[in-house]
Parts: C-alpha cells; sequence; structure tokens
C-alpha cells in the first residue's frame, strides 16, 4: 500500500478510501442477509485487490495505435 501512495494522486487516493468503505459496506450487509459464502470470498479478494498493483499489456501489430492509445492514458 506504500507504493500506492507514491503512486496516485489525492484525488485519486481518496477515491480508493470512498471505494473500499463502500465494499466494506456491502460486506456487513452481505453477512447480515446470509449470502453465499463464496460471495462473499469473492468480495474479500476485491477489497485486498484494491491495494494491488497490476500489470497492463498492450500488444498489437505494427501500426496498430498501441502508443496512441497508451499516450491517452491518464498518469
Amino acid at each position: 500500500m506504500e507504493l500506492l501512495n507514491k503512486i496516485l494522486t489525492e484525488r485519486q487516493d481518496r477515491l480508493l478510501a470512498e471505494e473500499r468503505s463502500r465494499l466494506a459496506d456491502l460486506q456487513v450487509i452481505l453477512a447480515g442477509h446470509d449470502a453465499e459464502a463464496d460471495d462473499l470470498k469473492a468480495l474479500e479478494r476485491s477489497i485486498r485487490q484494491l491495494d494491488e498493483l497490476f500489470l497492463l499489456v498492450v500488444a498489437g501489430g505494427f501500426n496498430s495505435g498501441k502508443s496512441v492509445f497508451i499516450n491517452a492514458l491518464p498518469f
């Protein structure tokens, strides 16, 4: 998580915190309504994955717009 704090802007960090909070609220609601164990595990995985970096691979043929796509990413 420390690495993410160095990468994310303040706005992105706030959005991430809001998402964590909403997913935690959903987790409590689902647990109170006897949700399936697999569904609760999937939600728990989703919450944990918010703190993990991910790898994005852009592949394509020659002159197919890969650089245009990458340059359009907002970072």
